[in-house]
């Protein structure tokens, strides 16, 4: 019985490390972003259009569970800073747009991915946040 229990508390003690060092993450990663003038999720909108390319704005909503005022808003916001750009008119529906990332929008996304590789975040997020998975 006393063994379950022992696993248990491993578990929980992992757990709880592995809340610690996402906490920590995710903070440099916010710092890091802050300094750029944008926001974590607008940071992974760039990834998502840099690895994805051009998608639509409810696709950006669906991947990131987001209501589509919400990333609308969003992608306002990078719009207006040129890091994003809305494609019209390569559809049926010309009500319907494109959104693609910029060349100024990529270069901050490269600057933003040098730092995180440079500062170590990205070995330490495989490390430590995927440690919960290994206990037993």
């Amino acid at each position: 019985m006393t063994g379950g229990f022992d696993v248990l508390i491993n578990k929980q003690s992992e757990l709880s490390r592995w809340y610690i060092d996402y906490r920590e993450v995710s903070a440099q990663l916010s710092r890091i972003c802050r300094g750029y003038g944008l926001g974590l999720d607008e940071l992974l909108f760039l990834e998502q259009l840099t690895i994805s390319g051009t998608q639509l704005p409810g696709q950006l909503a669906e991947t990131f569970k987001m209501s589509h005022p919400g990333i609308t808003r969003k992608l306002n916001l990078l719009q207006e800073r040129n890091l994003v750009k809305k494609i019209r008119g390569e559809r049926q529906d010309l009500r319907l747009v494109d959104i693609a990332i910029t060349a100024d929008g990529q270069k901050i996304y490269e600057q933003i991915i040098a730092e995180v590789t440079a500062d170590k975040l990205d070995e330490r997020m495989l490390t430590n946040l995927t440690s919960v998975n290994q206990v037993d």
